[in-house]
């Protein structure tokens, strides 16, 4: 069956035999054809609905395209800044193994050194306990001495009193010679 167009024209003015008074439900043609009227404008209607919905559809997607964009932007953003915070991360563990290596050298220095302390301590300890005996045993030949000088003074004094005893008793003597000699 062919198909029957109706143009917008004919449709939106009114049909002949409305203008010459029949009623519609007399001649089935015109009846269909006023259905078919009907229809292809409440088609035209939906199509302007649709033209419209569409265009609402397209400015939804360019705002959504617009979106993501801004989020493409956004999103391009945040992956340099992951890629310098990597680089940054990179570099702490580098500064991290650094440390740890530099201190792991530090507590070696420190044994060595607290291993060489303790050796000089123990030359120190044995060089003050030479020094504490050689004290003692000065000390003791000091008081040694100390007490031959004061034995020796003991004796020099009695040898002093022996002396001056003798000596007086020489001169005794010597007066007494003279004495029976006649020198003067």
């Amino acid at each position: 069956m062919p198909a029957i167009v109706v143009s917008a024209e004919r449709v939106q003015r009114t049909p002949r035999w409305r203008e010459q008074g029949e009623r519609m439900s007399d001649d089935p043609v015109l009846a269909l054809l006023t259905r078919l009227a009907d229809g292809q404008i409440r088609i035209e209607n939906g199509l302007k609905q649709v033209d419209t919905r569409l265009a609402q559809l397209e400015a939804g997607q360019t705002q959504i395209e617009a979106g993501y964009k801004q989020f493409d932007t956004r999103l391009t953003h945040i992956e340099t800044q992951l890629t310098q915070l990597d680089r940054r991360l990179t570099q702490v563990e580098t500064g991290h193994r650094q440390l740890e290596a530099g201190l792991a050298r530090l507590e070696a220095a420190q044994t060595s050194l607290r291993v060489d302390l303790m050796a000089r301590l123990d030359r120190v300890q044995d060089s003050v306990t030479a020094v504490r005996d050689d004290v003692g045993v000065n000390l003791a030949q000091s008081e040694r001495a100390h007490e031959a000088i004061a034995d020796t003074r003991a004796e020099v004094r009695s040898l002093g009193q022996q002396v001056a005893v003798a000596f007086r008793r020489i001169r005794q003597l010597e007066e007494r010679v003279r004495e029976i000699t006649g020198d003067p």
